[in-house]
């Protein structure tokens, strides 16, 4: 059985050798892309909190450094999606249906919305957490969620998530939008740059 060998620090510059031999094949090499926004949440012992970058691309081209992309739909539900300009219409539309059917209702909305959305919030029967994140922050999630986390340690676990996507993805970048979403109210939507900077109350 042969050893490991430890990684060399510094730089790697094998792919330029791997990219010469594949481009002598008369084979294009392998390029750099994005795979999107990163957008994810989980659930802690309270409710649920969202999170997302806050760079909005159009093709190559950084459009806004600073794009909300946590909606409110409700007193009890918010959403994460990409795609600001669709979104903002679509979450707009959902926000005023949920409202009407709580006046007609006099009942706080609850039940399913399906759509390419992160969608969170808490109804009578607990907190719901739909469609949960991007792959930069399923790995973070992976690695350190555990059941009934206190809200101060589930949001530094989301915040740390959606830099790992940030971090790893090409369409992620900027700052960090976090929100908190508890049984009839959401506490806090916050922009979360640094452990200092995290408000937990």
């Amino acid at each position: 059985m042969a050893a490991v060998e430890a990684p060399m620090p510094g730089f790697s510059f094998e792919n330029c050798t791997r990219n010469k031999h594949i481009e002598k094949l008369g084979l294009k090499a392998p390029t750099a892309y994005k795979t999107g926004t990163t957008i994810a949440g989980i659930i802690y012992k309270d409710g649920v909190v969202l999170g997302a970058d806050t760079r909005a691309t159009e093709d190559t081209i950084v459009a806004d450094k600073n794009c909300s992309k946590i909606h409110y739909l409700a007193d009890n539900i918010c959403c994460g999606a990409g795609t600001a300009a669709d979104t903002e219409m679509t979450t707009q539309m959902i926000s005023s249906q949920l409202e009407l059917h709580k006046l007609n209702t006099a009942r706080t909305p609850r039940g399913h919305i399906s759509a390419a959305l992160v969608l969170g919030g808490v109804d009578v029967t607990g907190p719901h957490l739909y469609r949960s994140g991007s792959l930069a922050a399923m790995a973070t999630f992976e690695d350190r969620f555990k059941p009934d986390m206190e809200k101060a340690e589930a949001m530094k676990l989301v915040r740390d998530a959606i830099a790992a996507g940030i971090f790893n993805d090409l369409g992620s970048g900027s700052n960090v939008d976090i929100c908190v979403i508890t049984k009839g109210k959401i506490l806090a939507t916050s922009v979360v740059q640094s452990d200092t900077a995290m408000d937990t109350a």
